[in-house]
């Protein structure tokens, strides 16, 4: 790390690879332990975080949205299974409109500053004009300097291939700082937790505020199998074209998450007490069937322009309400079990 005055920037922090998958929290998350020394596979984090688990609907918008920034609470359950303590800012956002960089040297400077000074990055939601999390890497003259899925400096594809670090065109609205290291849970103990996780997040199809976890909005979300009649309802509706490309993220997001997660399960499975085996079989298929569903959907502007195909898709991403509900209620048994 180099520092001089008010300038801490940590060298060499890794690339934030796309081609791995699309969550751009776990991806960040993902390059950030790396630099630590703490190499893990995206389909780890993602189940063990839980957000391979997580679908929801904004009852408040023309599509369903699905906004990055509402995976953070679930870092803290990687914390658990991997052995770090996390700890989540948001801004406040009346205060950060009237004026973004002073609101962020009021509430984050201090806390970038001093996770930068011992080695540690920061992950960040909106350094780069984008909905998603980037990697704090440093602080040079009064910017950010930053990792991104995104980063224009990330095109030449290697893996190894270190690139600079692009500066900030905007300021983040959330910030998560990586804590002390800590013991860690042992497997099965953190599986039985995720997985608890996903069964309180899922099946209680409870309505969160967006308060709770969003820093840019203001409404009700829908959690668990019923989001899915929601994301129906928004397509019946026959979206404009700006909400269509909104569902086409919302369809690539969720099929990664889910084909992330029956490899994770997969994973759990080899863990698990032969006994459990069928179980954790039978929900691995459960999601198998997602996943067929989704690469069968298609929400070209085409296919939504014309009323028979639209009315398919409907009736496709409608099957998923009882998929799901099935997955998680057998997931539900499988924990009691453990």
């Amino acid at each position: 790390m180099r520092s001089q005055h008010d300038t801490f920037i940590l060298e060499n922090i890794p690339m934030v690879l796309e081609d791995q998958g699309c969550c751009s929290l776990i991806l960040s998350l993902q390059a950030a332990l790396k630099y630590l020394g703490i190499p893990l596979d995206y389909d780890y984090l993602m189940g063990m975080s839980g957000a391979g688990f997580m679908f929801y609907a904004d009852e408040n918008s023309e599509t369903s949205l699905w906004c990055e920034a509402q995976r953070h609470a679930q870092i803290a359950h990687v914390g658990d299974a991997v052995g770090f303590d996390t700890h989540t800012i948001c801004c406040d956002k009346s205060l950060f409109d009237m004026d973004p960089e002073g609101h962020f040297y009021r509430i984050f400077g201090a806390e970038v500053a001093k996770s930068l000074k011992i080695g540690r990055p920061i992950l960040a939601f909106g350094c780069l004009g984008n909905p998603e999390w980037e990697i704090i890497a440093g602080l040079e003259n009064g910017r950010l300097l930053c990792r991104s899925m995104r980063n224009p400096q990330s095109g030449s594809g290697l893996a190894d291939h270190i690139q600079p670090y692009e500066v900030n065109t905007s300021w983040p609205v959330m910030m998560i700082t990586i804590g002390d290291i800590r013991e860690r849970l042992n497997d099965l103990e953190a599986i039985a937790r995720a997985i608890k996780k996903a069964i309180d997040m899922t099946l209680s199809s409870r309505r969160i505020s967006n308060n709770e976890s969003r820093a840019d909005a203001a409404g009700l979300s829908i959690m668990g199998p019923d989001a899915f009649a929601l994301w129906a309802k928004r397509l019946a509706d026959k979206p404009t074209a700006r909400a269509i490309l909104g569902h086409q993220r919302v369809l690539k997001t969720l099929l990664d998450a889910r084909i992330s997660l029956k490899r994770f399960l997969r994973w759990v499975g080899l863990q698990q007490n032969a006994k459990h085996t069928p179980a954790v079989k039978s929900i691995e298929n459960c999601f198998q069937e997602t996943v067929d569903v989704l690469m069968s959907v298609d929400l070209s502007h085409e296919a939504m322009a014309d009323s028979d195909s639209r009315q398919k898709v409907v009736q496709e991403i409608e099957s998923l309400r009882a998929i799901e509900a099935s997955a998680f209620m057998a997931l539900e048994d499988l924990h009691k079990s453990l």
